[in-house]
């Protein structure tokens, strides 16, 4: 890991965070973490990830692309037809939607 990676971190009441690593100490210990975005994995996570964008200045297809994927899964997700989305895909997302301006 080094300064500027997101990573996902766990944190109370099912929240779990998207962060960026401020700070290493060495490859082992990661001395400090920024949380940029959240997602209550007790609540349906699409409506959450469409929140996250349309708080920001992105459109479905310009976060799909940063992140790789197609516009329809992103589409998908959104509406909740994917129920349980694989954590590197959400980690994409949350990282394409942080790049963006907020509106």
């Amino acid at each position: 890991m080094k300064v500027g990676d997101k990573i996902l971190v766990s944190g109370e009441a099912g929240i779990t965070y998207i962060a960026e690593i401020i700070s290493v100490s060495s490859p082992a210990v990661v001395a400090g973490i920024r949380p940029k975005l959240e997602l209550n994995f007790d609540l349906p996570i699409g409506p959450q990830i469409k929140t996250l964008r349309e708080a920001t200045t992105a459109t479905q297809r310009q976060i799909a692309q940063k992140a790789g994927l197609t516009e329809a899964a992103l589409c998908r997700l959104e509406r909740g037809g994917t129920k349980k989305p694989h954590a590197n895909n959400l980690n994409l997302i949350l990282n394409a939607i942080g790049d963006f301006p907020k509106r």
